[in-house]
């Protein structure tokens, strides 16, 4: 495995295609140098394009000591690669986290940067939000600590993609849940699942609670020899979740967990009617001059959960 070692003896696993100019990939926190394939299999026709996995994402190096983990840290490790492949100037693109390293390999190395691409950057930087994001930090890491990986990472929401027979994406709901419990899950099932669904999920134990609907449930462990076989009977959940991750990104200046359910209801509602886009605008339309004004406690009924 290819690896580059920064000036703090941390080593940084990278992949690269294509020749000419350099691209590098910074990734977000929820993802990691595989985030970036759609991306290295188009610009890699004509660009050099490098993604590497942040410290503290196998197979770089996950050091212990909490000093080996900043922001400045995270802009140097970019400037390592570089330095590593002998690269002088590159373009660099950067995702959330790595948006906010990419604008401080900008700030500080002005003279490595060809451009600048930056996305979903800005997070705990607001003036005056700063309690509040270290507050959220803390209960985030909090929760990799007591429940794992696989639990903290699903705990933004639940997103059910309804296939057909051909295994083809037909509709899709995007909710936000109170948490990966049993319970929650069965309450979860009865309002959104039609007795008699057959539901696959990864195998996390709550999930099997959709018995409480009706519904059949079959697990897929995601670990293990043959992953990536197992994996293909959840491939549209995955494709549909990182292209709603793109979708708000792209979208939205700013993005608070309060608002969530709207952004995910917003999407789902445009995917499930992507046959009849003809006929959206008009139903808006109708929509908004049929509801009458209403107070912003009401309209924050949106915003609950499921």
């Amino acid at each position: 495995m290819p690896h580059a070692t920064t000036n703090d003896g941390v080593r940084l696993y990278y992949e690269e295609a294509g020749i000419g100019p350099t691209i590098v990939f910074v990734h977000e926190f929820a993802g990691d140098h595989r985030s970036w394939e759609p991306q290295l299999r188009f610009f890699s026709r004509r660009y050099r394009c490098v993604a590497f996995n942040a410290r503290g994402y196998p197979p770089s190096d996950v050091p212990d000591s909490v000093e080996k983990y900043s922001q400045a840290r995270a802009r140097d490790d970019v400037i390592a690669i570089l330095d590593h492949l002998g690269v002088e100037t590159a373009h660099v693109v950067g995702l959330s986290m790595g948006g906010f390293a990419t604008l401080h390999v900008g700030l500080a190395y002005p003279q490595r940067c060809r451009s600048l691409v930056i996305g979903g950057c800005g997070y705990g930087s607001h003036p005056g939000e700063e309690d509040r994001f270290r507050a959220e930090s803390e209960a985030t890491a909090k929760l990799f600590e007591t429940q794992g990986s696989p639990a903290a990472g699903a705990k933004y929401g639940v997103g059910p993609v309804q296939t057909d027979e051909q295994g083809h994406p037909q509709r899709m709901s995007l909710n936000r849940v109170k948490g990966f419990r049993s319970k929650e899950i069965a309450r979860w099932s009865r309002c959104r699942l039609a007795p008699g669904t057959a539901v696959h999920s990864d195998g996390l134990a709550c999930f099997g609670a959709v018995s409480a609907a009706g519904c059949t449930h079959t697990p897929t462990v995601m670990s293990g020899p043959g992953l990536a076989r197992r994996r293909h009977a959840l491939n549209w959940v995955d494709t549909m979740l990182g292209n709603v991750k793109n979708a708000i990104h792209g979208t939205y200046h700013a993005i608070r967990s309060k608002h969530l359910p709207r952004y995910l209801a917003e999407f789902s509602y445009r995917f499930n009617r992507r046959y009849d886009l003809a006929a959206m605008l008009a139903r808006l339309a109708t929509a908004a001059a049929q509801t009458p004004p209403m107070p912003y406690r009401l309209v924050k009924l949106a915003e609950a959960h499921w």
